[in-house]
């Protein structure tokens, strides 16, 4: 069954959303997702959300990653941070599985890191689940797909990102 954004199953004579892509499943496209705010479609296409913390009144913070001039760097509440290169592509190789292509997800966003390289942000609600867990999907040209939780993806990104900032100062 294909699904129409956040999950719910399309009514009938309504057009599909979602398309094909070669190497992944059915995704279906959710475009807010994507736009931290409102800025230039430029800067839109160069960060991509991937979580959102808890701050300790209850207010929350999301986490984007962004890439610029080439380089791929962490976004939150708590500070921006630059990655080592080859940061994402490590992370996804330690925590990354192959991606079921029977499974159904959600595609919330997608970042293009340039050399075929992509990333994207999907959702996918297992039959036996009452919530829906995020994923990201990492796409390096000519490997096979991975994916993990967006939470530990983030998590060790900053991890990374500020364990570099502490070396720099």
């Amino acid at each position: 069954m294909i699904e129409g954004v956040a999950g719910r199953p399309l009514e009938a004579g309504r057009e599909r959303r979602g398309h094909a892509l070669p190497s992944l499943p059915m995704f279906c496209s959710n475009s807010t997702a994507m736009a931290p705010d409102e800025r230039d479609r430029d800067e839109v296409s160069r960060t991509l959300k991937i979580h959102e913390t808890t701050r300790s009144d209850g207010g929350l913070d999301p986490v984007f990653l962004v890439a610029q001039d080439g380089t791929l760097g962490i976004m939150s509440g708590a500070g921006s941070f630059t990655l080592p290169d080859g940061a994402l592509a490590a992370v996804m190789a330690r925590f990354g599985k192959p991606l079921e292509r029977t499974e159904r997800v959600i595609l919330v966003a997608a970042l293009d890191l340039g050399d075929g390289c992509v990333v994207r942000h999907v959702r996918h609600l297992a039959r036996y689940d009452v919530i829906a867990h995020d994923y990201l999907v990492y796409e390096a040209a000519g490997e096979e797909p991975v994916c993990a939780l967006a939470t530990t993806v983030a998590g060790a990104l900053d991890h990374l990102g500020r364990a570099v900032a502490r070396g720099a100062s």
